[in-house]
């Protein structure tokens, strides 16, 4: 079946007109006419008709368009997956991470896509630590720096973890000045993404540690009960940032800091989707200024 004679009988079924089927498919008018008598010479049957002003599809090209649409749908798929495999297609890429944190490598996921068309990808947020071995993750954000030798570890951030609240709460409750006037505030919130510490040490006023009211590990709980001015919030600095209209409290006192990595698992070192994960992440390495540090095998 000639696929070109089916694309100028789908144009020609459209526009009414062989010369505008010919512009629409970079071909001259003489051999979209060529093409499409060799298809009505293939099926043995009339596929067109001239009237005074233009062409018209016979009953038999009406049928011949409607089938041929269905094929030239198929032939592009089968053209797209032939070309992802030829460019590397790695099937489905398991990226997993605590609330929140697995957002920060959306971006690699996204030039990863860039690169390989036909690679698709799965976000998993878990408050529990995942293993990129034992799980099968190909790519794992966690606050704990794994100890398994056979791991590729980048660390990506050290996050601080700040004291946030709405404009509205601070001008009903006051704003606090010292750690020990968050007592008598009606609620204090405390996002944790991974361990479940209720304590949360400050870096200034003598390691005073802060008893939540509420905790969760959930980030958009936290943050929208902060936003709606139900409370004071501990939050790490990136998740209190741009998208929140959060103000910071307490300027000067530190949460305990958490440092952030990036893993993969390279006990099957030849799998494509590891070697991808490896790629992903020597990208991420390249372009953001905020990594100190990076240790790997």
């Amino acid at each position: 079946m000639q696929l070109e004679g089916l694309a100028i009988l789908c144009e020609v079924d459209e526009t009414g007109s062989i010369s505008a089927a010919a512009r629409s498919l970079g071909l001259s008018r003489t051999t979209a006419w060529r093409r499409l008598n060799d298809l009505e010479n293939q099926l043995d049957c009339r596929l067109v008709e001239r009237t005074k002003r233009n062409l018209r599809l016979t009953s038999a090209g009406r049928e011949a368009a409607v089938r041929g649409r269905a094929l030239l749908n198929q032939a592009e798929a089968l053209r797209d997956a032939a070309q992802a495999r030829h460019r590397g297609d790695h099937g489905v890429l398991r990226v997993a991470g605590p609330p929140g944190a697995a957002e920060l490598v959306l971006e690699a996921l996204a030039f990863a896509r860039s690169q390989w068309p036909g690679l698709r990808a799965v976000l998993y947020e878990s408050p529990e630590p995942r293993d990129p071995v034992r799980d099968d993750f190909d790519l794992v954000t966690t606050y704990t720096r794994p100890k398994d030798p056979d791991l590729y570890i980048r660390k990506l951030i050290t996050m601080e973890w700040c004291l946030h609240a709405s404009p509205d709460y601070l001008k009903e409750h006051g704003h606090p000045d010292r750690v020990e006037e968050l007592a008598g505030h009606p609620l204090v919130l405390h996002y944790l993404p991974t361990d479940r510490t209720d304590r949360l040490p400050l870096v200034e006023a003598g390691e005073v540690p802060i008893e939540p009211m509420l905790t969760t590990t959930n980030p958009a709980v936290a943050l929208s009960a902060a936003e709606r001015g139900l409370g004071l919030g501990f939050f790490p600095w990136q998740l209190a940032g741009v998208r929140s209209p959060l103000v910071r409290v307490l300027e000067g006192t530190v949460g305990s800091s958490r440092d952030l990595y990036l893993v993969a698992g390279l006990r099957q070192r030849e799998s494509p989707r590891v070697q991808l994960g490896q790629q992903i992440m020597d990208w991420m390495q390249s372009v953001w200024v905020d990594l100190p540090e990076s240790s790997n095998r």
